[in-house]
């Protein structure tokens, strides 16, 4: 304590600070010891039995009128400042710290990056650009390891953008079991070093793209759903086909039709297709729940994202019934279509 010279007032600062009278009495009355050594027998007494001792209590002390060490306080006041600022490290210099240190880490345990875009796009933690280049079907057959870097790049500018998604990028990867481990570790790292109710540091806000109203609201409902749809579509080929015309383009059931071999490309194109089209028209949001009820393991899905929808654009079940007919006549007709150019042939 020796930016608090009270050597003369260390009885009243030790009352103060709620000690024991008989110990400071037993120091008060020690022969052959200076104010100065007794303060420093009073200072221990307090740091050794009080298990909240802190800077701010000496500071409030040295503040009381009893005491009146105005100018004391202004000055170690001064020093806590001081002190503050060549130690402390702002909240999100800190988790771009953490996440750093498990970058490597991160890069060899994320066997499926795609599929943990999917996942880390439904609690916003990625932009819709980066979940378009994770799901896109490059015709260069990019590597996962550029996945990776694309992925883990975005994460570290979201996390620069916004500290506390570290805490969501933590948890949706604790959800994963090749990365569980390292997960519980950031998590750990951020608790403990991170304030909860502390001093909120002023960012770059994260980019945020302006879809417009109807079309905005859609694809948060769409988005909000995408951890489940991401895992729950096992036919992806045929929910597309359901879709062609009415919300997915030639070109897009053509991306979806070219990756059919791996269930999980083919879904990534599916969805990543089904995302544009949102964009373009909130309505094909409806269509897509139509079809999603067509298949049992997405079927509990497109309840969900049906009732959100409902009660957002005020939709009642004849319109999904409508929906129901409109979708099966097209299919139908498409398939009698070809049946004719088949017989034709």
């Amino acid at each position: 304590m020796e930016h608090v010279d009270v050597s003369t007032d260390w009885y009243i600062v030790g009352t103060m600070l709620d000690l024991d009278q008989k110990s400071l009495k037993n120091i008060e009355r020690q022969t052959g010891h200076t104010d100065t050594h007794k303060m420093i027998e009073m200072f221990n007494l307090w740091l050794t039995t009080t298990p909240t001792a802190s800077r701010r209590q000496i500071l409030e002390t040295l503040k009381k009128s009893v005491v009146g060490e105005n100018t004391l306080a202004d000055e170690y006041e001064k020093h806590l400042k001081e002190i503050h600022r060549a130690t402390y490290t702002p909240p999100f210099c800190e988790a771009v710290s953490i996440l750093q240190r498990n970058i490597q880490s991160l890069n060899e345990a994320l066997v499926s990056p795609v599929q943990v875009s999917q996942l880390l796009y439904c609690k916003q933690c990625i932009s819709e650009a980066t979940l378009d280049k994770m799901e896109e079907i490059d015709k260069k057959t990019r590597s996962w390891d550029d996945k990776k870097t694309t992925l883990l790049t975005a994460l570290q500018e979201t996390v620069s953008s916004d500290y506390k998604k570290l805490k969501d990028i933590a948890t949706v990867l604790s959800g994963i079991e090749e990365a569980k481990e390292i997960a519980n570790g950031m998590m750990s790292e951020y608790e403990s070093k991170i304030p909860q109710e502390g001093v909120c540091t002023v960012v770059q806000p994260q980019e945020v793209v302006d879809l417009g109203g109807n079309e905005s609201c859609a694809s948060n409902i769409l988005r909000n759903n995408y951890s489940a749809l991401s895992q729950s579509i096992t036919e992806p080929v045929r929910v597309a086909e359901w879709l062609h015309e009415e919300v997915l383009s030639d070109e897009a059931l053509s991306c979806v039709m070219s990756t059919r071999g791996s269930v999980l490309h083919s879904r990534a194109a599916l969805l990543k297709a089904v995302r544009g089209a949102v964009r373009s028209n909130y309505k094909h949001l409806e269509l897509f729940v139509t079809v999603l009820r067509k298949f049992s393991e997405t079927a509990h899905i497109g309840d969900t994202i049906f009732e959100e929808y409902r009660k957002h654009f005020h939709m009642y079940y004849d319109d999904v019934e409508e929906s129901e007919i409109y979708l099966t006549n097209k299919a139908r007709q498409k398939s009698m279509s070809t049946s004719s150019e088949s017989i034709i042939e």
